[in-house]
């Protein structure tokens, strides 16, 4: 069983990669999917996260496309491991499997039964803090078995909704207005506020520019919120542009506010 992680900006191993070979025999031969156990593990995992008073994970077709496109992998291969030679990394699989994420994780298995492979995965501490992550919201699941044995991919993720730059500029504006400010200024400023690194563009009546990359359209940053209230600032113009340094497959929204 081997736990994966991984995080925007930084890939965290939890546990060194084992060399967990499948039996010899030719991969084919014997094996056959059970749409059953993919569907029995699915419902043990939520279960332990609802005994931990945590929401449930939904099904993604997506992260269930990326289970079984890395099933096949470790099949053929016969050695449990996240990446083979020449299969793209987990975030990269995700992402061609339609995904939209800020974090993704995976757990591998071999194991009896789908029972089996819950206890074990809730008695190893990496395994465990993937199915009792709070910020994860969604998984799916591949499973196959070979000469009596199960092999599992179970991938998680914390999924979010893909939006373009005028969908950004409008969630912004909503929390902005939460925050007792009233997003009517021009975009095309803010825009270009984005687009570039510093300066405060707009004309002298801006009196802030704050710059900054989220994948969480749920809340403003705090920093933001901070100065927000320092400020005492009545009105702000928000631009949305294309991230800059973001990694491959992560789903991230780099956005500017000018405040009037």
């Amino acid at each position: 069983m081997v736990p994966l992680r991984m995080q925007r900006r930084v890939w965290v191993m939890l546990a060194a990669l084992c060399g967990c070979l499948l039996p010899a025999a030719p991969v084919m031969a014997q094996r056959y999917a059970r749409p059953d156990a993919a569907r029995e593990i699915f419902r043990l995992t939520n279960a332990d996260r609802m005994r931990h008073g945590l929401v449930s994970l939904r099904w993604d077709a997506g992260l269930q496309r990326s289970a079984e496109a890395h099933l096949q992998w470790m099949l053929h291969e016969r050695v449990l491991l996240h990446q083979y030679p020449g299969e793209a990394p987990l975030p990269e699989r995700a992402r061609q499997a339609g995904v939209a994420f800020s974090e993704v994780a995976e757990n591998l298995a071999a194991g009896f039964n789908p029972e089996s492979v819950e206890v074990g995965w809730m008695h190893s501490p990496p395994h465990r803090r993937n199915i009792l992550d709070p910020g994860l919201n969604a998984v799916g699941l591949a499973t196959a078995w070979h000469l009596g044995r199960l092999y599992v991919v179970e991938d998680f993720a914390h999924a979010i909704e893909s939006r373009g730059p005028e969908q950004v500029e409008q969630r912004v504006g909503e929390l902005l207005q939460q925050q007792g400010i009233v997003p009517d200024g021009p975009r095309a400023p803010a825009e270009a506020a984005c687009r570039s690194q510093r300066g405060i563009p707009g004309g002298p009546a801006v009196r802030l520019v704050i710059r900054f990359q989220t994948s969480n359209l749920n809340e403003l940053p705090e920093q933001v919120v901070e100065a927000l209230h320092r400020g005492h600032y009545t009105r702000a113009a928000v631009g949305a542009c294309a991230p800059e340094g973001a990694q491959p497959g992560f789903t991230t929204f780099r956005v500017a506010i000018l405040l009037y």
